[in-house]
């Protein structure tokens, strides 16, 4: 499994889903708030994939230890760690 941060992985989901959808223009805000929820569909959807993986690879065994894993890559993503 790769070491890359969850919040680039979380990123790079949003973004791809935010600009494949053509959403986010200034000027309409219902199409900007499409595109919102759009993007933050994407972004729970890799985290669900990875919270899978991580459970098959035996890494989160319990539900503590999931959440111990998320708050440890909130810290990573506040410091910008790579």
């Amino acid at each position: 499994m790769a070491d890359q941060p969850l919040w680039e992985i979380i990123h790079n989901a949003y973004l791809k889903a935010y600009l494949a959808h053509g959403k986010g223009s200034a000027m309409d805000p219902s199409t900007a708030e499409a595109g919102m929820r759009i993007s933050y569909a994407a972004e729970l959807r890799a985290l669900a994939d990875i919270v899978e993986r991580r459970g098959d690879a035996k890494l989160d065994l319990d539900p503590g230890e999931t959440a111990d894993w998320l708050r440890a890559e909130a810290d990573r993503a506040e410091k910008g760690e790579s």
